[in-house]
């Protein structure tokens, strides 16, 4: 006899990794004629698993049922999620289009990203004014940085962030310390999800306007990064980055471990900064926690 299917319903046990995509009800099937049906299996988890849709004939009010079986097998190895940095310094990557990412490091600053484009990111970023002790301090930046991709493995980017920085008490009218920065730089990345090093170079060019000197004074430096990491597990990498910075005052060491997921990545580590430089001086306990969390959406 022939059929006439209205409807199509999913069954279980599976109603999340299966869908109809061509050949949907209504349609009448003729006797002896056939009829394709064309189903996507997009597993979200591992392992062997079944689902049944069911086809409803109005007329003689039966249900037939197709079963279809599928297995999810996934790469157990989980990218990096947040490449588009070190610990704390940007790379040379840069996240697909119409991605979003946020993150922090220590919670004492908040970065955040947009991709426009494949090649292009908007950056931004900057420390609450919360006040303490009747003093408030506070900093921004806003910015872009672009990349071409020179080979496989390796990518060249070049960036610009304006950054502003904020120190003010109570117990003065004005403020203690306004810093406005412009900041060209430049970063190479070299290698994959496996292993990967930066290597950035900048200058600071930095008006600093204070009680004592109104008038403002430059204090321009230059600035040298370099970053890496190497997977230790399918969602484990030790990382490493140091700065170079003219006014710094010492020569930070920092490593970390990241535990990877599909969006999101966690540091926690350690940076060591007792080696001192010309300028300055290095802390009596040379040793700070490090942790940072970054998200991609």
């Amino acid at each position: 006899d022939d059929v006439y299917i209205s409807n199509s319903s999913q069954l279980g046990p599976d109603i999340r990794q299966f869908t109809l995509l061509d050949g949907k009800p209504p349609f009448l099937l003729l006797r002896g004629a056939q009829r394709s049906m064309t189903f996507l299996f997009k597993p979200v988890s591992e392992g062997r698993t079944t689902a049944r849709f069911g086809l409803t004939d109005t007329v003689s009010k039966k249900q037939y049922v197709i079963t279809l079986t599928g297995e999810g097998i996934s790469n157990r190895a989980i990218n990096d999620p947040t490449s588009f940095r070190g610990i704390a310094a940007p790379t040379a990557l840069i996240p697909r289009a119409g991605r979003f990412t946020v993150g922090t490091v220590n919670g004492l600053g908040w970065i955040a990203g947009y991709s426009p484009t494949d090649n292009l990111m908007i950056l931004t970023g900057g420390a609450l004014p919360i006040p303490f002790n009747n003093q408030v301090s506070t900093a921004y930046s806003i910015g872009a940085k672009y990349n071409v991709s020179i080979s496989d493995k390796l990518t060249a980017a070049a960036g610009y962030q304006y950054a502003k920085s904020i120190y003010d008490k109570d117990a003065t009218s004005q403020r203690e310390s306004d810093i406005g920065m412009h900041i060209p730089y430049g970063i190479l990345t070299y290698g994959d999800e496996d292993s990967r090093v930066s290597l950035g170079a900048g200058y600071v060019l930095k008006h600093h306007i204070t009680i004592d000197q109104p008038e403002g004074f430059t204090a321009n430096a230059a600035v040298l990064t370099f970053s890496g990491d190497y997977r230790i597990g399918d969602s484990w990498k030790l990382c490493g980055e140091t700065y170079i910075f003219q006014e710094l005052g010492v020569v930070p060491l920092i490593a970390t471990a990241r535990y990877m997921g599909a969006s999101y990545a966690l540091d926690f580590g350690l940076a060591f900064v007792g080696i001192e430089t010309i300028t300055g001086k290095a802390p009596s306990f040379p040793l700070l926690p490090v942790v940072a969390a970054f998200w991609r959406f």
